[in-house]
């Protein structure tokens, strides 16, 4: 993630004249403090159809998902309708909430969403099994992370269900599809804007 962050810096300050563009309008850019979600809108604001983002051409075959361009203008809108979602969570101010993704453009968005809501996002390796992911959540008090529904054979929003039935604290879940679990909210849908009331992870099943 820093090494793309470093990216999106660099790309975000890279005069036309070297690109090869001819003169365009200085770029305004946002006090540190906005962070890249900031720098995001300033610079979709400058070149909302410059490219920000490309998925490598492998990504259908392990996400279930198209690989997409994403225009900067495109970016931050979707950026801009996610974090509306999130904030309908009303997590406290500073949140942690885990990514848990591998590398893709919706992993980027995500990150940027998180803290354009005002949250701390908190990446975890693609890698991790069931109980790392559990013992991660639970040392850092993560109440919400979001994720994808595939990754190879492995189902990573699947899995956050059964974290959630042990770790109660962990209220939120929210992937992108396709086919999303019951009990996870839809971030595709969130990112349309359709259904963004905030929905809770699935309750622990009743001890009988």
């Amino acid at each position: 993630m820093q090494a793309q962050a470093t990216a999106f810096r660099r790309e975000t300050s890279l005069p036309d004249q070297a690109a090869g563009r001819g003169p365009t309008p200085a770029i305004s850019l946002p006090p540190p403090s906005s962070g890249l979600a900031g720098l995001l809108r300033a610079t979709a604001a400058a070149h909302p159809a410059r490219a920000a983002f490309t998925d490598l051409g492998d990504k259908p075959g392990w996400s279930g998902r198209p690989g997409m361009t994403w225009t900067y203008g495109a970016a931050a809108e979707i950026v801009a309708r996610l974090a509306r979602g999130i904030r309908s969570w009303r997590l406290a101010p500073g949140s942690r909430i885990g990514l848990w993704f591998a590398g893709s453009s919706e992993a980027l968005v995500a990150h940027l969403a998180v803290e354009a809501a005002g949250h701390v996002a908190c990446p975890m390796p693609a890698a991790w099994e069931e109980a790392q992911v559990l013992a991660a959540v639970e040392a850092a008090g993560i109440p919400a992370v979001l994720t994808q529904t595939r990754l190879g054979a492995r189902r990573p929003a699947e899995i956050l269900c059964r974290v959630a039935l042990q770790h109660f604290a962990l209220r939120f879940l929210a992937a992108f599809g396709p086919d999303v679990p019951d009990g996870v909210i839809n971030l595709d849908a969130l990112a349309l804007e359709r259904g963004t009331g905030p929905a809770e992870a699935p309750p622990p099943p009743a001890v009988s």
